[in-house]
């Protein structure tokens, strides 16, 4: 029986799109940290209790905010791009929806120490 569809509906919370959305955003190029780095944050984000950094609006249009520290010395506008990239794709993969809208902040520049390649 090919595509044979059931009655009902699904239900993905916010919390379940805000760590989609941070997944994606975490593993992009130059992303050194999704949120905030503050204490404040790491203790709600430690305790489970938010993701501080990103939001999720879940009304008829599906809309994705998310602040982000990069790496000191590379391309900000690449980074962006490859995390909006890469959120948008994930959640079409996840959801089978759209984004209908994105907002990417960097709020921060880190350097990093390079791993040594081997």
């Amino acid at each position: 029986m090919a595509d044979a569809r059931l009655p009902g509906r699904a239900l993905v919370t916010r919390r379940a799109i805000r760590e989609i959305v941070e997944r994606a955003a975490a593993a992009s190029y130059g992303v050194v940290a999704v949120g905030r780095l503050d204490p404040l944050s790491r203790l709600l984000r430690a305790l489970g209790l938010a993701t501080p950094g990103i939001s999720v609006e879940l009304g008829p249009p599906l809309r994705a905010e998310v602040s982000l520290t990069v790496a000191y010395g590379v391309p900000v506008a690449e980074v962006a791009r490859n995390v909006e990239e890469a959120v948008r794709h994930e959640v079409h993969q996840a959801l089978g929806r759209e984004l209908d809208g994105l907002v990417i902040h960097v709020d921060d520049l880190r350097r990093v120490r390079l791993r040594e390649g081997g």
